[in-house]
């Protein structure tokens, strides 16, 4: 599985991301810095749930951005 675009808006401490991952043939390691209390723990969270409720759901829809 692999996710191509995240979008969240209001959600702890974050008011809104969007974030583009890579092309699907150009696999990279994705990196997240930031001060304590920025949401970097919930980010992580987010996608690891949406992750689960893809599975649990069995749909995959790759061209469709991953709204959370």
């Amino acid at each position: 599985m692999r996710i191509s675009e995240l979008l969240i808006e209001n959600l702890g401490p974050i008011t809104k991301i969007s974030l583009t991952f890579g092309q699907r043939d150009k696999l990279q390691p994705i990196i997240i810095v930031g001060a304590n209390g920025t949401g970097k723990s919930i980010l992580l969270s987010v996608v690891a749930d949406a992750m689960i409720e893809i599975a649990k759901k069995n749909i995959l829809i790759p061209s469709q951005p991953l709204l959370v």
